[in-house]
């Protein structure tokens, strides 16, 4: 989950799950957003980047977010929320909609195959993954004669580097598509993601 205040920040643990030091925190109820939430104790994991980080939960306790504050200026927030699908979580953005599984679409016989191969290596290059958006694309080859493809440079005949589609499917770890809003601040540009600044 990225940062609103500080964009080169991305928040991993972003699980439903109560943090360890927050369990025994008797929480106080806040209002954010126009939700009430009930915020958790000071995260001291993010005090080197000047920021009061507090996590968000709501009445069974299930972290929902966090508020992230300036250390120097506590008046000055920004309120992130955990969304229904991992990349409107990831980048903090509505819209994002859930379809069909990618399974769904393949015929028996691309079924089979699909899942006697590695997916993500047969499809590279038409799949996105969150990870990829954080982490940036695994370089992939495939060779031009044999059709042979690898996440790792090999010895073939007329080897390529796949490049990346243009109109790609963002896919979860479960193979669930999800179609990116028309006003989503991602762009792909030569193969690598650009995240366009928040419009608040």
């Amino acid at each position: 989950m990225y940062s609103i205040l500080r964009p080169e920040l991305i928040y991993q643990n972003v699980s439903a799950d109560i943090l360890e030091h927050d369990e025994d925190y008797d929480a106080s109820e806040w209002s954010y957003s126009g939700k009430q939430v009930y915020r958790g104790a000071l995260d001291r994991s993010y005090t080197k980047w000047n920021l009061d980080i507090f996590w968000l939960y709501d009445d069974s306790l299930q972290r929902v977010g966090l508020a992230e504050h300036e250390s120097d200026d506590p008046s000055i927030f920004e309120v992130l929320w955990f969304h229904d699908t991992p990349f409107g979580t990831l980048l903090q953005e509505d819209g994002w909609e859930k379809k069909e599984t990618l399974l769904n679409l393949l015929t028996p016989e691309a079924y089979q195959d699909a899942i006697e191969s590695d997916l993500l290596l047969k499809c590279y290059g038409k799949l996105i993954l969150p990870e990829y958006i954080l982490n940036g694309f695994p370089k992939c080859w495939e060779c031009i004669d044999c059709k042979k493809r690898s996440f790792s440079q090999f010895e073939c005949t007329n080897v390529k580097k796949i490049e990346i589609s243009s109109n790609p499917f963002f896919i979860d770890s479960s193979f669930i598509i999800y179609n990116k809003p028309e006003n989503s601040r991602l762009k792909l540009e030569h193969d690598v993601f650009v995240l366009h600044p928040h419009h608040r």
